[in-house]
């Protein structure tokens, strides 16, 4: 059973980081360092830099509906 604890201690440790990440908006690099200072193996920060929202492109903006645009919902407010 000592893998098994092993697994649980690995994702527990991994929760923190991400959590850490996300209340003090840690960068990648110190996702990878904070992973790297609990031990957790190189397979497991990859997946932690590819799961936190800090350390992943932002997607870029759905372009507005015709029905969305600035001007055309202005036009069609009460005068």
């Amino acid at each position: 059973m000592v893998a098994g604890s092993e697994s649980v201690s690995s994702q527990g440790r991994a929760s923190r980081i991400v959590a850490e990440a996300l209340v003090e908006g840690y960068n990648p690099e110190q996702i990878a360092q904070r992973a790297h200072s609990m031990g957790l193996s190189r397979g497991l920060t990859d997946v932690l830099l590819a799961a936190c929202p800090c350390s992943s492109p932002s997607p870029e903006p759905a372009p507005a509906s015709p029905d969305e645009r600035p001007d055309r919902v202005a036009s069609q407010l009460p005068s």
